[in-house]
Parts: C-alpha cells; sequence; structure tokens
C-alpha cells in the first residue's frame, strides 16, 4: 500500500509538472493567436525596381608590331582601337518591415481609488497586489479599510492610428481582450467589458524615450457590461514594455441580470447600475507604444532599453531541501530523495538597462513569481524587484546574469542566484540557474493555495535547475539605445 501510495504522488507530480509546460506553452503561442485574430504587428512594404549596368571596353593593339610611325592616308597606322560594350539588367525586390501598430500589450493594472472603502478589494497602488481570502470574506472587509479599494484589469490591449482631422497625430482607435473595472470588492458594483471599443488623444510632454504624455480616452462596451469609461491620463514609458500611468476618470453603466453575486454563489436579483469616478495608479508589462514617427521606423532600427524582455520562464530545481518534494503528498513521512524536488515559474518578464558604468547592470520585474523548493519552501511574488548584471560571453548567443530578486508580496523571501542563458532558436533559450533562496512562507499562502503549510515556515535553500524561457528575447549590447 505504501508503494502505491508513493507511486501516485510520483504521477501526481508528473502531471503537475506537465500542466505547468502546458501552461507555459499556451503562453508562448499569444503571438500566433494574436496574429489569427487579425491584430496586426507588423507592415511590410515591397520596393520593387530594375538595376541596369552599362561597361564599355576598349582595346588598344597594332597589326604588326614591328612598323611603327604614321605612313599617312594610302599605307595607314597598323594602330587599332577596338570598343565593346555591354548592358545588364535585374529586377531587385527590397522588403522593409515596419511596427503597424501605436500600442500593443498584454497586461494592464490599475489600484483605484473613489470606491466604498467599507468593501475594499485592498489591491494596493498598483491594483494587482490581490489578497488571497477564502470566498465568504471576498466582499470586502470592514476592518481592513484601504483607499485603494478596487482595481482595473486589462489584458490583450491594441491601438491603432486614427486618421481623423486631416492626418492628425496621435489619435488612436482600440480595444481590450478582456476589461474589469471593480471599485470595490463587490462584482456586481464594477463593470466588465469583452472587446470595448477606445477612442485616444496624446499630448507629448517628452519626445525621448521614456516618453510622457498626456492622454484622453473615450470608451465604450457593450457585452456583458454595457458602460462608458471617461477618463484622462498621465502616461511615462515604454522602457522594456514597462509602463506607469496616473488616471483620472470615470465609469456609468449598467449590469444585466447575470451580474455575479460572489458572496452568496447565486445570480444577483436585477440589474444593476454603476457610476463610479475614480483615481489611479497603474502598471503595464509587456505593454509597447510607439509614436507616429516610430511607425516609418524599420523594427531593425528601433531603440532598445531592456537586456531581456519574455512571456514565460518555467524550470525545474534540485534543491538542498529535506523537506518533502514536489508531487509528494503532506501525509508522506519522508522525502523520496527525487533528483527534481522543486520547480519555478515566471510571467510577463522585463529587464530594463540601467546606463551606468558599461550599461550591463539591469532592473527589473514580473508579474508573477513561483519558486518552489519543496512541497512546503515556497516563496510567491507578485512585481517581485529583480536588479543584476548582464554579461556577454559568446556572440549572439551565450550570456551569464548574476541576479538578486526580492519578492515583498504575498511571500517575504530574497533570491540570489546566476544565470548561464544560451539562445536556442529565435526567441527562445535555455538557462542553468544557481543560487540560494531565503525567507518565509506567509500565513495567507498556507491557508490557501499549499495545503502542506499550516503557518508561516522559514526556510533557506540552495539549488541548482534548468530554466526554459519561452517566447523570451534577449538583446544584444550593440542593440541596446546606450550603446549606439
Amino acid at each position: 500500500m505504501m508503494e502505491t501510495r508513493k507511486s501516485d504522488n510520483n504521477f501526481r507530480g508528473l502531471f503537475t509538472i506537465v500542466g505547468i509546460c502546458c501552461l507555459a506553452m499556451v503562453i508562448q503561442s499569444c503571438s500566433s493567436l494574436v496574429e489569427g485574430l487579425g491584430i496586426t504587428v507588423t507592415r511590410t512594404e515591397t520596393e520593387t525596381f530594375t538595376v541596369t549596368e552599362r561597361d564599355s571596353t576598349h582595346k588598344h593593339y597594332d597589326k604588326d608590331a614591328v612598323e611603327s610611325g604614321d605612313n599617312g592616308v594610302v599605307s595607314p597606322s597598323p594602330r587599332v582601337i577596338e570598343t565593346k560594350r555591354y548592358i545588364r539588367q535585374k529586377d531587385s525586390i527590397v522588403e522593409r518591415f515596419y511596427p503597424d501598430f501605436i500600442r500593443l500589450g498584454l497586461f494592464e493594472s490599475v489600484g483605484l481609488i473613489g470606491g466604498n472603502t467599507e468593501a475594499s478589494l485592498n489591491s494596493g497602488p498598483l491594483g494587482v497586489h490581490l489578497p488571497l481570502p477564502d470566498l465568504e470574506s471576498f466582499r470586502g472587509d470592514p476592518d481592513n479599510k484601504s483607499i485603494f479599494a478596487g482595481s482595473m484589469f486589462r489584458l490583450g490591449i491594441a491601438e491603432y492610428r486614427l486618421r481623423w482631422f486631416q492626418d492628425a497625430d496621435n489619435w488612436t482607435i482600440g480595444t481590450h481582450g478582456i476589461e474589469a473595472i471593480l471599485p470595490t470588492a463587490r462584482i456586481e458594483e464594477g463593470v466588465i467589458g469583452l472587446l470595448p471599443i477606445y477612442l485616444r488623444k496624446r499630448f507629448y510632454l517628452r519626445d525621448d524615450i521614456p516618453y510622457l504624455s498626456a492622454t484622453l480616452s473615450a470608451g465604450f462596451s457593450y457585452f456583458p457590461s454595457q458602460y462608458i469609461n471617461l477618463s484622462g491620463s498621465l502616461d511615462l514609458g515604454s522602457m522594456g514594455g514597462t509602463n506607469f500611468r496616473f488616471y483620472l476618470g470615470a465609469v456609468m453603466g449598467r449590469n444585466p441580470d447575470y451580474a455575479w453575486n460572489i458572496s452568496g454563489n447565486e445570480w444577483a436579483e436585477g440589474p444593476t447600475t454603476v457610476f463610479t469616478p475614480y483615481a489611479g495608479l497603474g502598471i503595464s508589462l509587456l505593454d509597447f507604444v510607439n509614436t507616429v514617427p516610430e511607425t516609418y521606423t524599420e523594427w531593425k532600427d528601433h531603440e532598445h532599453s531592456a537586456w531581456n524582455i519574455g512571456i514565460a520562464q518555467f524550470g525545474l530545481l534540485s534543491t538542498s531541501s529535506e523537506a518533502l518534494s514536489i508531487g509528494q503528498s503532506e501525509i508522506d513521512t519522508e522525502s523520496n530523495n527525487s533528483l527534481v524536488n522543486g520547480l519555478f515559474l515566471s510571467l510577463l518578464n522585463a529587464d530594463i538597462a540601467i546606463p551606468i558604468l558599461d550599461n550591463g547592470f539591469f532592473a527589473g520585474t514580473s508579474l508573477f513569481s513561483i519558486w518552489s523548493y519543496s512541497l512546503s519552501e515556497v516563496s510567491i511574488g507578485i512585481l517581485p524587484v529583480r536588479v543584476g548584471y548582464n554579461m556577454q560571453l559568446l556572440a549572439d548567443e551565450l550570456f551569464l546574469q548574476p541576479y538578486l530578486e526580492w519578492s515583498y508580496y504575498p511571500s517575504n523571501s530574497v533570491n540570489i542566484g546566476t544565470r548561464l542563458n544560451l539562445d536556442l532558436f529565435e526567441y527562445n533559450s535555455i538557462s542553468l540557474l544557481a543560487g540560494y533562496g531565503t525567507g518565509n512562507t506567509a500565513d495567507l499562502i498556507g491557508t490557501n493555495i499549499i495545503s502542506a503549510v499550516e503557518e508561516e515556515l522559514e526556510f533557506g535553500v540552495w539549488y541548482l535547475g534548468l530554466s526554459f524561457n519561452l517566447s523570451t528575447q534577449h538583446f544584444q549590447p550593440e542593440e541596446l539605445r546606450y550603446n549606439r
């Protein structure tokens, strides 16, 4: 019986690893999905012309090298000049690739001020540091009030140039795949839109990277909520696809009969009307913004501010932990001494170059990062802070990156390590990892995510690992705008 249980646990661990791999593969396919939805990223312009080459050859020789001089008309000079002309033509085709969007992004979150603090979502100033509560407390905790009562989330962002007013600059029309504006933890007091339509006008206050602009926007959604969202924002970015925005606005609309009632797990009775003025501070990742002149600049000539950006990194870890390994059950009494006893996953990563010394230093973050050194020694980070140094060992393909990553929410932990990265294919690479992770597993995580953890657990673990980096681009030193 004991052997059967351990076999089942091993299968569960295998399924866990396979599941994470499948998740990363799905995330990697986002670029293909974007193209499949008709959202164009690149504009191709083809120049066709004919190349004509003309050449003339002049040859001088004497018919009789012995004779010389001018012998007159009767007996002319033996010197002869022979001329040959050549004309060759060929067709030439040159393709040039340009960005075909003003804004294209994956994720944006905003912490909103303006909702009822008695039912606060407690999502933090950037709207993404959500608590991990039980469903019964999801309606808000009056004893835990927060000025940031709500959040706004956007997944899949696309904007294209709108040529209004005699082709005036900086007008755009676009949409978001999913948009949720939640003034409080009570979801029926917010609105959710699928593919809302937005018009925007930008006024640039700074023309150099990082760009600073003031933006006016008006959005309309029909399904599932019907609402209008009017706002103004001050935008700073884009560096490595990372942007910061301050919003002032108001949302007004109506939720139909199928609005959710989370606490009772039932349909809400009757439609609800929403009107909420708000202010908020937000962040967006893998969110790229082009000015109009940049849409006429070839991709190969664009300036880059990050050492690497990517959608997903996942890997397997071999650690010094003596606790139960990933895939084992909490009812097991001893570790199975597996070579692979941990794993990690990070999503929406960006490491932005810092222009000091030789520009090799970087500061970065990820939307979500989890390091599971064992079944119970786990660190989860939302927007962790990461610093490090990028060193090129072999041109085009091999990099060494020592780094330090600090996760402050919901776990409090520090990860010090180094990464040896090898580029295999375009936008895909593998890395060898080595380092040390220390911190504690927060009680909030223990009671809601990991059943093997019943209280805060201090840990300090050495690890070796293999990382697979999907849809990740590592830029060369000559591509960095500070080195041009």
